[in-house]
């Protein structure tokens, strides 16, 4: 079965691949005969009849929100902020880091800051560390419980085919429900200018990725490496670096791999299942849960607070 490896510069590079062409994407979006993805998908609705759920489209952008979500939790873009904005104090010999860190500075004016980001990242998932951020009535509070169930009964599936050849239908049904839950939870917070909101943060993002890995810029803290100078600036304060950015690039394939198969989810008389033996959706399911803190049983969700 395929282990669902997982490597922060492709995830990155995925991340950009979904943003690559916004304009294009919107143009699209806006088409009601026209599926940017190819997927001619069918809403799952409720009794209301009005779709429910994001469209493929929005939920690949969700899935980039994600990782961006959890590599905020790590400091990564907030660091790059301090740094750039201390960058006359910081003893520094190169030019390109000199360069670097006025640009980043220069951007900052055009980029969401991190009230904001807080902002997006708690509406959509329920993140943040602000005090009117937690208890905003917009926070998706909901978020982690249906996302962890999700990867819960992929998990179950995962065990279930060491024994069988094929996924007993009543697993399957279990999936499918969590499913579904997950993509309402998530249709809820579609609103918005999302994909605009991702492709600024995601250009803050690498931006800041490529100032803190900086060779010039590790000198001036006597290390090398981004997480290293993180590590530096934040001290005490460093939180699980391993963790966050595990739950981040496993939580962005399993949304973008949902966007792909949602057709299938909406189909209520399915010709054949989903989650098959060798699929990478079980090692990144479990990459989210083990970093999220459930130990190897599934038995004890213990949810460890994001740093």
């Amino acid at each position: 079965m395929a282990d669902g490896g997982l490597n922060l510069r492709d995830s990155i590079r995925l991340a950009e691949s979904i943003l690559v062409r916004p304009e294009a994407l919107a143009l699209e979006l806006e088409r009601p005969d026209r599926d940017p993805f190819g997927l001619n998908l069918p809403p799952i609705t409720g009794s209301g009849g009005s779709s429910l759920t994001p469209d493929a489209g929005t939920l690949k952008v969700m899935a980039t929100l994600y990782l961006q979500a959890e590599l905020e939790q790590a400091g990564v873009v907030a660091v790059a902020e301090v740094l750039s904005g201390e960058r006359y104090q910081l003893t520094i010999y190169s030019d390109r880091t000199a360069g670097l860190l006025e640009e980043f500075a220069r951007r900052k004016r055009d980029w969401p800051d991190r009230r904001t980001r807080e902002q997006i990242f708690g509406r959509v998932f329920g993140f943040g560390s602000l005090g009117s951020l937690q208890e905003s009535s917009l926070t998706n509070r909901d978020f982690q419980t249906k996302l962890a169930a999700f990867c819960l009964e992929i998990r179950r599936i995962a065990m279930d085919l060491r024994w069988r050849n094929n996924v007993s239908p009543m697993l399957e049904a279990g999936w499918r429900q969590t499913a579904v839950d997950l993509l309402v939870n998530l249709g809820e917070r579609r609103y918005g200018d999302l994909s605009s909101a991702a492709r600024r943060i995601q250009e803050q993002l690498s931006s800041a990725i490529t100032l803190l890995s900086d060779e010039g810029l590790g000198q001036a803290f006597g290390t090398r490496g981004m997480w290293s100078i993180l590590r530096a600036v934040l001290g005490d304060n460093t939180p699980d670096f391993a963790r966050l950015t595990t739950r981040g690039q496993s939580g962005l394939h399993l949304l973008n791999w949902l966007a792909t198969v949602l057709p299938a989810i909406s189909d209520k008389n399915p010709q054949r299942r989903i989650l098959e033996g060798g699929s990478p959706v079980f090692g990144w399911a479990e990459s989210w849960l083990t970093a999220t803190g459930f130990d190897a049983a599934g038995s004890n969700p213990a949810m460890r607070r994001a740093a």
